[in-house]
């Protein structure tokens, strides 16, 4: 179901991989020495005051490739994990994203800032205005 997840450390583990399980240290697909296989928190939970945090070790498990991909698995999680709490935040700025090229995290960060996009939107509104006034005072 997941795509490429880490594992937790920490909270309340909610799902867990089978026994059959390993990290990856070398990238090279295998199993190899020095890595064993063992079970791995993938999903964790923790209360925190009227709350859940839920943390969900693979951010692409929100992604549209991944809800639409096999046997539509990943979609039906992604609906029990919304319909979890009345209430619900999905935060992933702590996702693969966050690490992203810096053009993505500026991008993430100007999507993120309500006085950034106010200032943004207030430039581009006297970029037209002065656009304006330039094209009535030609002959």
């Amino acid at each position: 179901m997941l795509n490429r997840p880490a594992f937790l450390e920490g909270g309340i583990p909610v799902f867990s991989t089978s026994l059959l399980s390993w990290v990856d240290e070398n990238g090279d697909g295998r199993l190899s020495s020095g890595e064993s296989l063992g079970r791995y928190h993938v999903v964790a939970s923790e209360e925190m005051g009227n709350g859940s945090l839920y943390v969900i070790s693979d951010p692409s498990v929100f992604i549209n490739g991944m809800q639409s991909a096999g046997s539509g698995e990943d979609a039906l999680f992604v609906g029990n994990v919304l319909s979890l709490r009345r209430n619900l935040l999905i935060d992933q700025v702590h996702s693969r994203t966050a690490v992203a090229t810096p053009v993505i995290r500026v991008v993430n960060f100007i999507k993120d800032s309500i006085p950034i996009k106010m200032a943004l939107v207030t430039l581009l509104i006297l970029g037209i205005i002065l656009l304006f006034r330039r094209g009535g005072d030609e002959p």
